[in-house]
């Protein structure tokens, strides 16, 4: 198969650096209007707003403006649809990542609710949503590397009152679903993270982090571990895919740990392939791979030992054989689509601001990941670029 490339559109939005919340959201409305959610900010305020463009990039409604944390960098403000198209979900911690809040913008009135809570997207089905609290890896130290059991919103220790939490702005909801305790007792390597736990003083900083749901919000998968480490503490890798089945109430069923990676294992970036499998990158026998594997655990397979390697792979809707993913190259960064494991295309994307000379460590303005993203019908994929001094959104238009 080659993969018809038919247009590449730019919507630069002045003065404003934009970017779409990430790759396991879709950007585009449900109700098929073609309008497009990102955010965008003014890098030398500090401060950025959440955005709906036209789908001719042009922008028609702005709101939610606040301070921004680095991470904006990466993920704006995890902006996403509701299901009805009639509303956005979106971060509103205002600068403070320690204690996140979340916004329901009503699009039909205008008005604001937000509640305690925390979000990396939501899902496609329901006005309620599912989240591990990021506030836990910034105080383990995903921001500077260092450990700050203080800051921590619940202490480390407390696995009882932590975990996968489940919160709807709508009915002020924010409970505890499934704590960290548990998905111990469940753990198939149990004994040895327990064994691990009595080694490390202040024991292992495990936690439920970056809970991602499919195309459909019927399943949701998560991962479980220590996302970050202080170095210093010597804390072994612990990190475990876990997945579930989930009802529109929030509720979930049929728990499976998918796969474990602790200790002497590698992966990033894992997502929902379809609605039966995860897609991601592993490192096997010392070599990172594109990899996928059952919800239930099953048949790990690897599915291309080419590029993109630990990028952010994501499967087309309208044919499954086809994926996206992104990578850099020679300086700057490529979208890469693979056909079978095979790459069949590529196109190459500004992806850093060489102006400024070494890009600095850390989430900053001076770098974008490209995250492309099929819409519902899997014939655009839109992606962040950085061509200049602000970033801005890049549409590629397929034909198959």
């Amino acid at each position: 198969m080659t993969v018809n490339i038919k247009s590449i559109r730019s919507f630069p939005i002045p003065d404003r650096w934009v970017v779409h919340s990430y790759y396991t959201l879709n950007p585009y409305a449900p109700d098929g209007s073609g309008r497009i959610l990102c955010a965008g900010c003014d890098p030398d305020s500090g401060v950025g707003e959440v955005m709906i463009l036209d789908p001719d990039g042009r922008v028609i409604d702005r709101f939610g403006r606040q301070k921004l944390s680095t991470i904006f960098y990466h993920t704006g403000f995890w902006q996403s649809w509701s299901p009805d198209g009639k509303g956005v979900y979106f971060q509103a911690c205002d600068g403070d990542v320690l204690h996140p809040r979340v916004t329901f913008h009503d699009l039909t009135n205008g008005r604001d609710y937000t509640i305690d809570a925390d979000m990396e997207g939501t899902p496609a089905n329901s006005d309620r949503f599912m989240y591990g609290l990021s506030g836990m890896y910034y105080a383990a130290g995903y921001a500077d590397g260092c450990y700050h059991p203080e800051l921590s919103p619940i202490p480390f220790s407390a696995r009882d009152r932590h975990g996968l939490f489940r919160a709807s702005v709508k009915e002020n909801l924010n409970e505890l679903v499934i704590s960290v305790e548990r998905l111990l007792e469940l753990h198939p390597r149990r004994e040895e993270l327990l064994k691990s736990d009595r080694e490390v003083d202040g024991g292992l900083t495990l936690m439920v982090y970056c809970a991602r749901y499919d195309r459909t919000g019927r399943h949701i998968m998560f991962h479980f571990g220590n996302h970050c480490t202080d170095k210093r503490r010597g804390e072994p890798k612990v990190m475990s895919l876990y997945t579930a089945d989930c009802d529109a109430d929030g509720n979930i069923s049929n728990l499976h740990c998918a796969l474990d990676m602790s200790y002497d294992g590698d992966g990033v970036h894992w997502s929902w392939a379809n609605d039966r499998s995860l897609l991601g990158y592993y490192k096997y026998n010392g070599k990172g791979v594109l990899a996928g594997i059952d919800a239930d655990g099953q048949n790990l397979r690897i599915l291309s030992d080419g590029t993109p390697y630990g990028g952010h792979p994501s499967v087309s809707p309208r044919d499954g054989r086809l994926i996206v993913s992104d990578c850099a190259s020679d300086g700057q960064g490529k979208v890469c689509f693979l056909y079978d494991g095979e790459p069949v295309d590529e196109v190459r994307l500004p992806k850093y601001d060489h102006s400024v000379g070494e890009i600095p460590r850390g989430r900053n303005r001076y770098y974008v990941c490209h995250h492309p993203v099929f819409n519902a019908d899997g014939t655009r994929v839109l992606c962040n670029t950085l061509p200049g001094r602000c970033a801005e959104l890049c549409e590629l238009e397929i034909g198959y």
